[in-house]
């Protein structure tokens, strides 16, 4: 009966991938950076898939949820799903990045393109955790998870928002929705400390958990490796480089001959005949949004320097300014990038300044506060509009510091040190729904000139 059946499912595989003799999956690994970059690396990518006659998948495995893309702070991911619409994206797996965006500002479009089998918001089950490609009776199957810890496979937990259910549990559940289909099922994995063949042991007693058993599993993992079997289940690795194909050569009966990872080299330059108004439009507005002026410097404000020439003590000032204060504090570690003489553009403040480094107001007796400032604990900050002169006397505005009063000082939460330990020094403290970027975007807005 088996051997019967075997020559009616190579021929449907067949049937589904034209010429080819297998699978191709594309993996990027930041699709923002190839639709927001100003070469055509995009339109290449899209050639080459164009020019595959093996069926595919196109799944984004990088951190298309980041919101250190400028692109994405501007419109909260929506240009870039639209965009991902319009190239073919067909899922992109929900990573770290992911479960840092509060429930609140994830789009509801974003739901359709989510590959999770266990990530969910609390309240509710809403992401897809499958994917398939051909037809209605698909003979190809995605399954993505996420695992914190690879130690711990089985474990759950919560973020803020999100639920992290069992992985193993609910792979196993979504596989064996499938299984009666004859799929070809593969899983993405998010594994940080995997380690390659270095952990064949662990992976091992992972896959024997898993019923009933995927013919190709993939891991994102820091470290990369060349694909391998593991319990006759071929591991291969999505590549950090922006755009990847792994092929999957030779499927009789939905059985693996090889599986090799090719990096692409994309090309910077226009040499595809593809083109897309939409997708064309879609970048043209978003560079003309972000190149929109919102200040100038007379003189260059660098990360690195430090004091009142370097953009943390300006940021620390503009905090201080945002909302009334007596003072801010603002950590050096926390400047992405400085601002160059001359104009400043929205690009410009998204690229120097972290989006969801949110804001603590503080209430600090002055004896506390000249306790802080004193402490080598505060080295990597700086601080304004306090000074501390060779006698080691802390002023405010030129006033001496009054060692009674109650002083109202705003610190980011980049700035509270590990356990927020900074904020042991204070009376009682609030983390605001307001942000550094909200601070800097208001005084951008306001002052034509940076001082």
């Amino acid at each position: 009966m088996i051997k019967a059946a075997a020559p009616i499912l190579l021929l449907f595989f067949l049937s589904c991938s034209g010429k080819g003799k297998g699978l191709s999956l594309y993996l990027t690994n930041d699709f923002n950076s190839l639709l927001w970059d100003e070469s055509e690396k995009i339109y290449s990518l899209a050639e080459e898939i164009k020019n595959d006659a093996n069926p595919k998948l196109i799944i984004e495995t990088g951190d298309f949820f980041s919101q250190s893309h400028p692109e994405n702070l501007d419109d909260g991911f929506q240009s870039a799903l639209k965009a991902a619409d319009i190239f073919g994206l067909d899922a992109i797996c929900a990573d770290e990045s992911f479960l840092k965006i509060e429930k609140e500002d994830l789009p509801k479009d974003a739901e359709k393109y989510i590959l999770s089998s266990n990530l969910y918001l609390k309240n509710k089950k809403i992401f897809s955790p499958l994917r398939n490609i051909c037809d209605s009776s698909s003979s190809i199957c995605a399954v993505s998870a996420y695992i914190p810890q690879f130690s711990f496979p089985e474990k759950a937990g919560y973020t803020k928002d999100y639920r992290i259910e069992n992985p193993i549990y609910e792979i196993n559940k979504n596989l064996n929705k499938v299984k009666e289909k004859k799929s070809f099922e593969i899983i993405f994995l998010y594994i940080r400390d995997f380690e390659g063949k270095k952990d064949k042991k662990r992976l091992s007693d992972f896959l024997q958990k898993l019923t009933p058993k995927p013919e190709l599993v993939i891991i994102k993992s820091e470290k990369e490796f060349s694909p391998f079997k593991c319990r006759n289940i071929w591991i291969a690795y999505a590549p950090k480089s922006e755009a990847a194909k792994i092929s999957v050569t030779e499927i009789p009966v939905l059985k693996i001959k090889k599986v090799k990872t090719y990096v692409l080299n994309l090309s910077k330059t226009a040499k595809t005949n593809l083109s897309n108004e939409q997708l064309e439009k879609i970048r043209k507005d978003k560079f003309f949004k972000l190149s929109k002026v919102y200040s100038s410097s007379d003189k260059d404000i660098p990360a690195q320097q430090r004091g009142p020439g370097g953009t943390a003590y300006f940021m620390s000032k503009i905090i201080s300014r945002y909302i009334k204060s007596n003072g801010a504090f603002y950590s050096a570690q926390a400047v992405k990038k400085g601002f160059k003489k001359g104009e400043i553009r929205l690009r410009d403040i998204y690229d120097s300044v972290s989006p969801q480094d949110r804001l603590i107001y503080c209430k600090i007796k002055g004896i506390d506060l000249e306790k802080m400032i004193k402490s080598s604990d505060i080295s990597y900050l700086e601080y304004y509009p306090f000074q501390i002169d060779e006698q080691k006397e802390i002023s405010i505005y030129g006033e001496k510091l009054k060692k009674d009063k109650i002083y109202r000082i705003l610190i980011p939460q980049s700035a509270a040190g590990k356990e927020y330990s900074l904020l042991s020094y204070s009376m009682e403290f609030s983390v605001l729904n307001k942000t550094v970027l909200d601070a800097a975007l208001w005084y951008f807005r306001t002052h034509k000139k940076a001082e």
